[in-house]
């Protein structure tokens, strides 16, 4: 594209929000804050885990208002950087997220991220469920996994809690 044309481009882009001679109409834009409970509920009821994400960095209200939806249920998942090792560096950088948190679902056994995840204070954390392939990831001393163990806390609305190993067959 040639720098006239790009220029003709992208001034008429510019121009969009303005009324033209053929159409008087402006569109008016409407904050997402302004809309009724109901409307907003039903246009984020829609929306993936990303997209979601992606709205809630829009304003500082709309992160207020949809954060805890966006932190409700966390899952990890392994040799990924939302692993557990992960989910402790957000919490440690973010610890306002830690009251939202209801749901933990770790895709690994890691004891000592493990150990620390469960050292942050989640009040409203009802339910963990910790899935694995039946190895722990690392050896930890015990000395160290009762230093760890030392700084957990109690986590008090957990209802449910599940550890599960996942049976994988090799390939025949």
């Amino acid at each position: 594209m040639g720098r006239k044309r790009r220029l003709a481009y992208n001034t008429k882009r510019a121009q969009c929000g303005r009324p033209s001679k053929r159409n008087h109409k402006v569109r008016q834009r409407i904050p997402f804050m302004d809309l009724p409970q109901e409307i907003r509920d039903a246009i984020v009821e829609d929306l993936r885990l990303g997209e979601l994400a992606t709205l809630v960095r829009t304003s500082k209200s709309v992160q207020a208002d949809l954060e805890p939806r966006l932190y409700n249920k966390i899952y990890t998942k392994f040799n990924t950087p939302n692993n557990t090792a992960g989910l402790v560096g957000l919490l440690q950088r973010r610890p306002h997220i830690a009251p939202m948190i209801q749901t933990l679902v770790l895709d690994e056994y890691h004891p000592r991220h493990t150990r620390r995840l469960l050292s942050i204070e989640m009040p409203n954390l009802s339910c963990l469920l910790v899935q694995h392939e039946g190895h722990s990831i690392e050896y930890i001393s015990e000395r160290e996994k009762r230093a760890l163990n030392r700084d957990m806390v109690e986590q008090p609305a957990i209802s449910n809690c599940k550890l599960g190993t996942l049976s994988v067959k090799p390939f025949a």
